[in-house]
């Protein structure tokens, strides 16, 4: 049951939900409330993992609280819910709908109309549904565009990698037969203006989000080798998420940045090629690796376990969720037999976490390194293509070999603070190193 400002409201019953998934007893109101704005406190209200922590007054302060980040013109106080409110939508969508049209007039998001309302609609819902947990987000436009890529495992780009070099961001490479290589870009070119924005004082990373884009869509760059724009349309581009290289001679060191829909199959091939080079041990590096696809995750993991759970999910009464993956088994026969270290850190999450802990809890593998993140919930991605949206909604547990994630983290078999810390001076990676040593040692006994 949820109270707001006195008034109480009980959770839909099963009987008179609208298209939408609520109950809407009065037509008027359910005329004025946004429809997708109505369709996203549906999800909470009926999927979200942890009922009991949805308030509607915490999620009506954080939907004001990021307007007035985004320079709107907010009334102070949320708009008063009609007696007898009964839903999460009727109580919450009032003030949202009353502030996404104050945040359209008077904020200056984007110059088109349509991606404003967009644009305004994300911020408020954001600031409603972060609230709930750290890790429930409501986006669109460039950021939507990102968490799709990263889940999905392609990205709307030009084909290029840039990089700092001499204090200057400067193009490394063009991938060959690219858009960017077409449009005259070359290794070395240095980086002045993306769509009129001055590259000065961006970080890699920013510059990199503003190349990226929806594929069909036309950035303008300006550099430092020619006079003029370079227009150059993004088409959509494989991310890549895992890369090995040989160490000691025969021990692969394969590395996960990241766990993509792709990632398995760009692991397969990594793999292949180790084993043909005569990889003898592997090190599966996790470190700083936030985690993405679970269905991934088990995937990879069923490629050195020979039989058991790898991957369970269920709500917080132990009922499957509609729309994700129940369980996976090992099935596919283990293509590794050699011995195997895990190295994680406490950037290693979500995931990266299921992965980790399927392999150890199925003494496949030694956990070396640092406590990992900690996170046993895993989110499900709710698309609004209509309205450029996304709800990223957290929705259930997560299991393996029969338990649940620790909430604290991953214990690691033999822990080494180096983990957690970045290169040295030298360039030496010492955790990287102080696990071969391990992998070694276990190969022997």
């Amino acid at each position: 049951m949820f109270a707001y400002d006195g008034i109480q409201a009980k959770r839909p019953e099963s009987s008179g939900e609208s298209t939408y998934g609520m109950r809407m007893s009065r037509p008027a109101e359910r005329e004025r409330f946004d429809p997708v704005v109505r369709e996203v406190l549906a999800r909470v209200e009926t999927s979200y993992l942890e009922p009991d922590r949805i308030s509607p007054a915490r999620m009506i302060d954080g939907a004001l609280r990021a307007a007035g980040r985004h320079g709107g013109t907010i009334p102070a106080e949320p708009v008063p819910q009609a007696a007898g409110a009964e839903s999460l939508a009727e109580l919450v969508a009032p003030t949202i709908e009353n502030s996404l049209n104050r945040l359209v007039e008077t904020s200056d998001l984007t110059d088109e109309p349509e991606a404003v309302q967009n644009l305004a609609r994300a911020v408020l819902l954001g600031g409603a549904v972060g609230t709930l947990d750290r890790y429930c987000r409501a986006v669109s436009g460039e950021a939507r565009a990102r968490m799709v890529g990263r889940f999905t495992g392609t990205q709307g780009g030009i084909g290029v990698r840039i990089g700092r070099r001499e204090g200057r961001i400067r193009v490394l490479a063009c991938v060959a037969g690219s858009n960017a290589a077409s449009a005259g870009l070359q290794a070395g070119d240095e980086l002045l203006e993306v769509d009129d924005l001055s590259v000065a004082g961006l970080t890699v990373g920013g510059v990199i989000a503003r190349l990226r884009g929806k594929p069909g869509s036309v950035v303008k760059i300006r550099i430092d080798r020619i006079d003029g724009l370079l227009c150059v349309e993004r088409r959509r581009f494989t991310t890549r998420t895992v890369s090995h290289s040989m160490l000691r001679g025969s021990v692969v060191h394969l590395r996960l940045t990241h766990l993509s829909k792709r990632s398995p199959e760009q692991f397969d091939r990594h793999l292949a090629q180790a084993q043909a080079h005569g990889a003898r041990g592997a090190v599966l590096d996790l470190r700083n690796n936030s985690g993405g696809s679970m269905l991934a995750a088990a995937t990879i993991a069923d490629r050195f376990v020979e039989r058991g759970v790898l991957l369970e999910t269920a709500d917080r009464e132990g009922l499957p969720v509609a729309g994700l993956r129940q369980r996976v088994d090992a099935s596919s026969g283990r293509r590794f037999d050699e011995p195997l270290l895990v190295l994680v850190n406490g950037a290693t999450a979500s995931s990266a976490e299921l992965l980790a802990a399927a392999l150890a809890r199925h003494e496949r593998g030694v956990l070396y390194g640092c406590h990992t993140f900690g996170k046993n919930f895993v989110q499900k991605l709710h698309h609004f293509d209509a309205a450029d949206l996304t709800l990223k909604l957290s929705v259930a547990y997560v299991r393996t070999a029969g338990a649940l994630l620790p909430a604290e983290g991953l214990e690691p078999d033999v822990f080494d603070a180096a983990a957690d810390d970045t290169l040295s001076e030298s360039g030496t990676d010492r955790a990287l190193e102080a696990a071969l040593d391990v992998l070694a040692d276990a190969a022997a006994s």
